[in-house]
């Protein structure tokens, strides 16, 4: 309900704003396509990825980059992410093209970097690329002869964790399949709801997961600064550097591009360290009835609910 106690509460259109919960994507949908919800979609649910292909000719749907980035974490305080070599060579057999264009299917952009674009003024300089299976088969025999275990071994330890939802889903599918087809190794997926996903990884109980970052400000540091310190509950790989936090430090003393090289130069080192392994950079899809008038959202994607209008006469 309208708050006239807050400080801009002449800008507030609505008297109220009804948010429903449903369980089933598909469901809000069907009750959003029959007239009896208004705007469905993210930053406050997910769309159905079943029902997306049509919804690209969808005259409702509202598609933008948000920044945020679904990514990899490997424990790596833990046997047996804690081989540099092992992470690399499941972070090189990854074809992000692929989940991006074939399985999310909103317009996600591979993410080849750690640090969404949009907190880069949109500046799209890849870190590493896809394509690079070759080289993963050979570090991961070098992980393997490293740790003195046999694959058959290996995948004996191998559970890949993700939330229920069915875009996480598809995504650890495919991941699975591309690392049995070019490294040939079995992964185990695990699958838990939001609550206790985010409990294991916080805690630092899982091997590797599926995970998502968002930004709460328009700042790489905002991304960067979680892995600056093992501890932080945020910092689900457990890892510390001290280069890595020498140029986090160095970065507050500067302004523009120098600053941005520096963050750049940070960007580079976690990636190459392997402790995580970027997939796609987030957009926001939603869809609005017409008659819904000022959308507007913050440059990291939260969306204002302030000035929302109805903009035709409910009644005549």
């Amino acid at each position: 309900k309208k708050n006239d106690l807050y400080c801009q509460a002449d800008q507030v259109k609505l008297d109220t704003i009804h948010l429903s919960v449903i369980a089933s994507e598909m469901t809000a949908l069907q009750l959003y396509e029959s007239g009896e919800i208004d705007l469905i979609g993210q930053p406050f649910s997910m769309i159905p990825l079943d029902a997306h292909p049509h919804l690209h000719e969808h005259e409702e749907v509202v598609m933008s980059p948000s920044a945020a980035t679904t990514f990899i974490t490997f424990n790596i305080a833990e046997f047996p992410f804690s081989n540099i070599n092992l992470r690399k060579a499941f972070t090189l057999s990854i074809n992000r093209e692929e989940i991006a264009q074939n399985v999310t299917q909103f317009g996600e952009e591979a993410a080849f970097c750690a640090v969404p674009p949009s907190l880069k003024n949109n500046k799209h300089k890849a870190i590493y690329s896809d394509g690079h299976v070759e080289q993963a088969k050979k570090l991961f025999a070098k992980a393997l002869e490293e740790m003195s275990i046999t694959q058959k071994e290996l995948e004996t330890h191998l559970v890949y964790l993700y939330s229920h939802s069915e875009a996480n889903h598809k995504v650890a599918q495919v991941l699975q399949q591309q690392w049995l087809k070019n490294l040939g190794v079995q992964v185990k997926l695990g699958i838990t709801d939001r609550k206790n996903h985010m409990d294991c990884i916080s805690r630092k109980k899982h091997v590797f997961a599926q995970a998502l970052y968002r930004a709460q400000y328009a700042d790489p540091i905002n991304i960067l600064d979680r892995f600056r310190h093992k501890d932080n509950v945020k910092n689900y790989s457990s890892w510390e550097n001290k280069e890595f936090q020498s140029l986090l430090e160095r970065s507050f003393a500067e302004s523009g591009e120098e600053r941005a090289t520096t963050l750049y130069q940070a960007e580079a080192l976690l990636l190459e360290e392997a402790v995580i392994a970027p997939l796609f950079h987030l957009n926001l899809c939603y869809l609005s009835k017409p008659y819904i008038g000022n959308i507007e959202f913050s440059p990291v994607g939260g969306m204002f609910l302030e000035r929302l209008s109805i903009e035709f006469p409910l009644s005549k």
